[in-house]
């Protein structure tokens, strides 16, 4: 895990009410803030905005009988009869923006509660190589079927209006599965590459991320022993990994 990695995580914890037992990766970011003195200084001064921030919202005050006409609109729901497994850290925060309501700030919690749950893109990009590392695709098209891939896909919650770069068409098998990273349905279609290892498109909604791909031309970078080449087109935004150079990578774009 480097510094930004470990920023992403940090930005979500919140100490004396988050356990990091159990979660390894705030346990990892947390060692390396005890190694790194850079990280544990942006890290207080995360806390000391955060308290401002929180200082701010407890002294506004909503217009009077706000709360109320509200209330005189909810919906009353049955609670599940088993309790839900606990949210991660960094999906805690859609909570945090609906309980706000009860507590004054319901106008502006409405207005969060309505959009998607965002991740940063970085860690997105992070997380790519634990999603395919076993090539274990629940779905596989030996003929490469798009339509039969989509359908499959859609099925499962994943993104499924996507276009393939021209240099992966017309490649034969092509196989998929849906994975989630943070709540957000990320679909992945293996292509096996003759003489190689194969290479994985990943295809996202747009409005998940915090900072999408740029549109136009893929941006590429080279992360570890793998190349990744990302862009944006319309609502999804694609990332397409391999392990070769990035010159090799740029034939399949």
């Amino acid at each position: 895990m480097d510094r930004e990695q470990a920023k992403t995580i940090l930005s979500a914890w919140r100490p004396g009410v988050d356990d990091p037992a159990g979660h390894a990766a705030l346990e990892e970011a947390l060692a390396l803030m005890e190694r790194d003195p850079e990280l544990a200084e942006w890290f207080a001064a995360q806390q000391e905005e955060d308290d401002a921030i929180r200082a701010g919202l407890r002294s506004i005050e909503p217009p009077p009988g706000l709360r109320d006409a509200i209330l005189a609109q909810a919906k009353t729901i049955d609670f599940p009869a088993e309790r839900p497994s606990a949210p991660s850290v960094l999906a805690r925060w859609a909570a945090i923006a609906a309980c706000a309501v009860l507590a004054g700030l319901a106008g502006l919690a409405v207005y969060v509660s309505q959009l998607p749950q965002q991740i940063d893109s970085r860690y997105l990009a992070a997380e790519l190589p634990r999603l395919d590392k076993k090539h274990a695709h629940s779905f596989e098209s030996p003929t490469g079927d798009l339509e039969a891939i989509r359908s499959w896909l859609a099925a499962h919650g994943g993104p499924s209006d996507f276009q393939i770069p021209p240099g992966l068409a017309n490649r034969g098998a092509i196989g998929c599965e849906v994975a989630s990273v943070e709540g957000a349905k990320v679909s992945i279609l293996c292509f096996p590459i003759a003489g190689g290892e194969p290479v994985h498109l990943y295809i996202v909604a747009r409005n998940r991320l915090t900072t999408p791909p740029p549109e136009g031309a893929p941006v590429i970078a080279t992360r570890d022993s793998a190349v990744l080449a990302s862009w944006s087109a319309g609502d999804l935004s694609y990332f397409l990994s391999g392990r070769d150079s990035a010159a090799e990578l740029q034939r399949f774009l």
